[in-house]
């Protein structure tokens, strides 16, 4: 049956991030911006992102397009101290305002707009779907869903945050964790989906079996050792070592734990010869590194989904992963091991017997299942459906 010719729209997809890549940090939410790479494969896209930068410039804008996903950031001076919290917000939302301006007097008014993460982008999206009768979708990512977080937040902040996602057309979650997690939370909308997070099909190139003496185990993660328990692994790899001493850790990350973490490392391997830290690196030196990799190490205690874990499987590469609310959902017996987080004994075992039969693992059958289910143009299908189904329903409302 041939398939009917899909006419690209005209108008644009404005995305408001709460995360996204910058200067200070390529890793912070990276999955927004493959989102929106997905997105931009059936619609123009026009990111508008307020960046915190601390000791910059007041105010500073940079607008650079990729085919078609524009990216324009305005950049603000930001306090770290909490009495600063108020002045941050105002000089936050003054960003927004001088971005929103310049991209709708470039681009005119968007087709929709799509919010990434709770509260201040959400916010902006219903006022401006309120002013120029837009739809509105929202898609989230927090983990403080799932580890408590949000519950923690003052109520007020509770209430608005229900109270706005319930006005959106339509609401996406990574995962299936991270929806029932925010039902519980009190979150409802009608049309609530999932629409997983995109691994890139450049990953999909597979090696012929793990190469190298020397094995390398990877984990790539931010350096917040609450959710991630970073200094488990780098205990448990120093186990490891103690029987293993030809193996090599690599750490891919940055964050407020990381000068912790190091002098953690520093007891078991004062030289860093074995464990090794990369800092903060973008995406493409991720997919890069993983190719050396023997496995990949996600230690989790909480996850929405865990991209990198689905990317190492893109690569053919196996994993050991906690059951931290994403990667359960796409580890199994053919391409990893999974264990309980915060248990030593079972991080440990799985780690001894991964390090003995990495090689066993067959490429084609661990990355078997990410093209059809994370791929890009997966995503991208599932917001195209989603998009025009919430256009259609703006338009029969008019």
């Amino acid at each position: 049956m041939k398939k009917k010719a899909y006419h690209r729209p005209s108008g644009y997809a404005l995305f408001l991030p709460r995360w996204y890549p910058n200067p200070q940090d390529e890793q912070l939410g990276v999955f927004v911006r493959k989102h929106a790479l997905a997105v931009s494969g059936f619609i123009d896209v026009v990111v508008v992102f307020p960046c915190p930068l601390s000791g910059e410039a007041f105010q500073k804008m940079n607008t650079v397009r990729h085919d078609h996903l524009t990216e324009t950031m305005v950049f603000y001076r930001a306090f770290r101290s909490v009495p600063f919290s108020i002045l941050n917000g105002l000089r936050y939302m003054r960003a927004l305002y001088l971005g929103l301006r310049h991209t709708f007097r470039i681009h005119g008014k968007p087709a929709v707009i799509h919010a990434h993460v709770l509260l201040r982008p959400v916010l902006a999206a219903w006022m401006l779907s309120r002013l120029y009768r837009i739809p509105f979708l929202i898609t989230e990512h927090w983990t403080g869903f799932v580890h408590g977080g949000f519950r923690e937040r003052p109520l007020l902040y509770r209430l608005i945050s229900r109270w706005a996602y319930s006005r959106a057309d339509a609401l996406t979650v990574v995962s299936e964790g991270l929806k029932q997690s925010m039902i519980r939370a009190g979150f409802r909308n009608p049309r609530f989906l999932i629409v997983p997070n995109v691994v890139e099909k450049k990953a999909f190139s597979l090696p012929e079996a793990s190469q190298g003496d020397v094995p390398l185990v990877l984990t790539v993660a931010d350096m917040n050792d609450a959710n991630k328990n970073i200094s488990g692994a780098i205990m448990a790899m120093a186990r490891l070592h103690e029987k293993h001493p030809g193996l090599e850790y690599h750490v891919i990350g940055g964050g407020k734990d990381e000068i912790k973490l190091r002098k953690l490392a520093a007891t078991f391997d004062q030289d860093g010869r074995w464990i090794i830290f990369h800092g903060r690196k973008d995406n493409d030196y991720v997919l890069h590194f993983l190719q050396r990799a023997a496995f990949l190490l996600t230690n989790s205690r909480v996850e929405t989904f865990s991209v990198v874990t689905a990317e190492a499987l893109a690569l053919g590469k196996p994993v050991v992963a906690t059951r931290c609310g994403g990667p359960e959902d796409f580890v199994g017996p053919d391409n990893g091991i999974l264990i309980d987080p915060d248990r030593p004994e079972q991080l440990d075992d799985a780690l001894e017997r991964m390090l003995l039969t990495f090689r066993h693992y067959d490429p084609a059958r661990v990355s078997a299942c990410i093209p059809e289910k994370f791929g890009l143009e997966a995503v991208a299908a599932a917001f195209r459906d989603l998009y025009q189904k919430i256009t259609r329903q703006q338009h029969s409302h008019v």
